[in-house]
Formats: C-alpha cells, sequence, structure tokens
C-alpha cells in the first residue's frame, strides 16, 4: 500500500487536507499485457466546515471523477471500411438533356453526392466511463464518379465528376449495454474535412467529329460537417482484448474549393495544354470579388469566380475490428 498525505495550504485561516491511498497488485497477480492493475482508489477530502458549499462539491466531484477514471481507464483502436450511398444530394439544373431532330427533348433529374463511394477508418479512443468514450478518428473517402450527359442535334457534352476527402473527426461514443459481449451504441462528431479534390472531366463532341477534352481539378479550402453512428459492437470471449463491430454511419457536409485548375486540354487528339495561358489554366473561387468588365484581364494572371459548394453528404455501412491496448 502506497499512503500519501498531502497539506495544501491555508486560505482565510481555514485548511484543506487531501489523502489519497493506492493499492497495487503483485505482479504474479496481473492479466497478461497488463503491467499494473490499480485495485483500489481512497479518496478523502477533509476540509473545515466553513469552507463554502460550492468548493466542497466540486473538491469531492473531482476525487470521485479520479477514482472512476483510474479504475476504468482503456484505450482502444479500431480499424474498418465500408461503402455509403447519396445522403442529401446536389440538384443540376436541367439534368441530362437529349434534344432529338424534331426539336422534341428529353430531360433527366440529374441530382448526386461525391461522398457515394468507398471509406477507410483508423480511430483512437479512450473510455473515460463505463458507458463513454471520446476519440479521435481519419477516415479517407473515396468518391464514386457520377456522369452527366447533354446532348443536342450538333452536339453532345459528357462530364465526368468524382471527389476524395480525408476527415479528421473528434467523436463521442455511448456504450448503451457496456458489461456485455454484443453492445450496442452511438457516436457523434465534428468533423473538419482535409485534402479535399474534385476531378472534373468535360468532352465535347460536335457533329463533325471534333472532339476536345479538357480535365479540371479543384482543391484547396476546408469543409465541416456532422459525423454519426449507430451500430453493434462485440467483444471476444476468449480474449477480451479483440473485437469487431458492424455500424450504419452518415455525413452530413459540403465542400467549396478555392482554386480550379486545368490539368489536361486535348483538342482533335492534339495536347493544347501548353499553349493556355495562366487566367485559362487557373481559376481562384472567392466568396465575394469585384469584376470590371470594361477593364482588360491580364492572361499571366489566375481568374476569379464565384465559389460553389459541392455535396459530400453520404448514409453507409462499416465493418470493423477494435483492440484494447
Amino acid at each position: 500500500m502506497i499512503g500519501i498525505r498531502n497539506r495544501v495550504g491555508r486560505t482565510d485561516g481555514y485548511t484543506l487536507k487531501f489523502t489519497c491511498e493506492l493499492t497495487l497488485l503483485p505482479k504474479n497477480q496481473l492479466k497478461p499485457m497488463e503491467f499494473m492493475q490499480l485495485s483500489q482508489l481512497k479518496i478523502k477530502i477533509d476540509l473545515n466546515t466553513k469552507f463554502r458549499f460550492l468548493t466542497k462539491t466540486l473538491l469531492i466531484f473531482i476525487g470521485i471523477f479520479f477514482k472512476v477514471h483510474l479504475s476504468i481507464a482503456q484505450t482502444f483502436l479500431t480499424l474498418g471500411g465500408g461503402y455509403s450511398l447519396p445522403w442529401a444530394v446536389q440538384d443540376v439544373p436541367d439534368g441530362n438533356i437529349v434534344v432529338f431532330d424534331d426539336g422534341t427533348r428529353m430531360i433527366d433529374v440529374y441530382k448526386y453526392s461525391l461522398g457515394q463511394g468507398k471509406n477507410y477508418a483508423l480511430s483512437a479512443a479512450h473510455r473515460i466511463s463505463k458507458s463513454l468514450d471520446v476519440g479521435c478518428s481519419v477516415v479517407y473517402v473515396d468518391g464514386r464518379e457520377t456522369t452527366r450527359t447533354v446532348a443536342g442535334t450538333n452536339f453532345e457534352v459528357n462530364s465526368k465528376t468524382e471527389g476524395s476527402m480525408l476527415w479528421i473527426t473528434p467523436t463521442v461514443k455511448i456504450n448503451l449495454l457496456n458489461e456485455r459481449s454484443l453492445s450496442p451504441f452511438i457516436r457523434f462528431g465534428i468533423g473538419i474535412g482535409v485534402l479535399g479534390k474534385i476531378w472534373v472531366e468535360n468532352e465535347d463532341i460536335t457533329s463533325f467529329g471534333n472532339l476536345s477534352v479538357t480535365q479540371r481539378r479543384l482543391s484547396n479550402g476546408l469543409a465541416y460537417g456532422v459525423h454519426s453512428g449507430i451500430g453493434l459492437a462485440y467483444t471476444f470471449k476468449k480474449d477480451k482484448r479483440w473485437g469487431m463491430f458492424i455500424e450504419m454511419s452518415s455525413i452530413n457536409a459540403s465542400y467549396g474549393p478555392k482554386r480550379g485548375e486545368v490539368v489536361a486540354r486535348i483538342k482533335d487528339n492534339i495536347d493544347v495544354f501548353s499553349t493556355l495561358t495562366t487566367s485559362q489554366k487557373i481559376t481562384i473561387y472567392k466568396n465575394s470579388y469585384i469584376r470590371n468588365d470594361n477593364a482588360p484581364s491580364d492572361p499571366e494572371k489566375p481568374g476569379f469566380a464565384a465559389r460553389r459548394f459541392y455535396q459530400f453528404s453520404s448514409i453507409g455501412l462499416n465493418l470493423g475490428a477494435s483492440y484494447r491496448l
């Protein structure tokens, strides 16, 4: 047994005494992978009765918190992945359009979210109570390619769009039945999206067979979103350090790139990228800017355009494994 007794100063003639007692188990009684197990922590607070009630309550709460925290503190690592479908979608005006020779049109609604696709997640969490974990997850979203077609009697434009995002999300996880091998849980957090990228390819075909292909990359800027999930966690009975989980998760977010750059331009099978000026290759997207149509633009400086936001919302199913350190 280790006893610690400490006297903490004086305040207006009143003395606060703090006593802490620890009991450590012998090494030969410890479980595998456990170097030290804290079996008992006693905290005694001796306060003069003239201390204010709020001060007493706060100190007692701190003592109880550390007693509970030290007795159940655990750290978990999880690795998982899954596939997500669009949740909140983005609507493109007019959608897919096909114009026939007689002048009639066929229009299909075109809705998409760049958050649709595969995702891979790695997270670490610390258990601060029997039912509460706090941690941080890193999720990489590899969005699926979406296509759009606008066709007329003498032209056709095919567009392809796909995106990716790396989410860093502080999370809170509530374990509903922590004492059992199979426990449902609820998870939520606020995500920050970094390294976001959107790839756009436009293919223009005329009735004379002329072909023009332009590829653009949109990047820079942060994304913010709400992440949540509900699922089941299973702990193996033979080795309780290992477990697995299944989860239905959702992300509600959008992303507004701040920079657009043409990375390829092909016209009639000839690479014409080197002929583009800086203003034709690079566009800076802003929330607001002033444009003077009467003043000539500098071809050697980036152009400007209004910032546009793209949906990255999704809902999907994830599977993974967990390990308790």
